[in-house]
């Protein structure tokens, strides 16, 4: 595939990676505030929202494929509007999220003839955490704790969303050589735990 739609912005960052600019994405300005590491350019089609996308939009670009997402974009996966040739991935898997995140990018890489690309991205990969590991054993923090949450207002009340074993993020410093402070279990999908300011407290240090 040449000409692809991404529906979903991890999907289209695999695609920007491995040096195909996708004709068409869902949320544009949104993809650009959020995502610096891997830039669309101005070529890019705006084609709705990630939770509403424009059928329309899609379908004027005549694309080789359309990438989406099964959880989020079921409803075009299964209803009248179903594209084709289509491609649907799994957002995350806590079960192990850098597998699952290969896997994807592999598969991705796959439908537009970019296996060899795919192969060197991921040694780089590969490369950056072993650099990571003996960056951190060298400076004697291997085995730290960490923890990594974000806050936000859900009404009046201040939640806070922990990254807790499981989580991509947890995962990947686990694979450095660090240890996640986080005790309580997350999610089946994302590895995301759910507290609160006195949530925190549990913790010693």
């Amino acid at each position: 595939a040449e000409d692809v739609v991404a529906l979903e912005w991890m999907e289209a960052e695999n695609l920007v990676v491995l040096g195909v600019m996708p004709v068409g994405v869902a949320d544009v300005d949104g993809y650009t505030t959020w995502n610096t590491a891997a830039p669309l350019d101005d070529t890019v089609r705006d084609v709705g929202t990630r939770s509403e996308p424009s059928s329309d939009s899609i379908l004027d670009l005549e694309p080789d494929l359309v990438i989406m997402e099964a959880e989020g974009h079921a409803a075009l996966i299964e209803g009248p509007e179903q594209y084709r040739p289509g491609m649907v991935t799994v957002a995350s898997d806590a079960a192990g999220h850098i597998a699952h995140m290969r896997k994807t990018f592999s598969s991705i890489a796959e439908a537009v003839g970019k296996e060899e690309e795919a192969e060197e991205v991921l040694a780089d990969l590969d490369t950056t955490l072993a650099d990571a590991t003996a960056a951190l054993a060298d400076a004697d923090m291997d085995g730290e704790d960490f923890l990594l949450a974000d806050g936000y207002l859900q009404g009046s009340s201040f939640v806070v969303r922990v990254f807790a074993e499981g989580s991509l993020f947890s995962e990947l410093a686990e694979e450095v050589g660090l240890h996640n402070a986080w005790t309580e279990p997350g999610d089946e999908v994302w590895g995301l735990s759910m507290t609160d300011i006195e949530g925190l407290t549990t913790l010693d240090d």
